[in-house]
């Protein structure tokens, strides 16, 4: 069973919806959308 946390920055109106399933990785397309949505970029790891 899965589920979902959500995100919001004061001041921005983009929410983030990170998809949390049990123990499982995120595919990497599902986390380079996150993080472009989140406007960040592998440099900020």
């Amino acid at each position: 069973m899965g589920s979902h946390h959500i995100y919001t920055k004061q001041g921005s109106e983009a929410i983030i919806s990170i998809p949390v399933h049990g123990n499982r990785d995120l595919p990497t397309g599902t986390l380079k959308s996150i993080m472009k949505d989140a406007g960040l970029n592998e440099n900020n790891l």
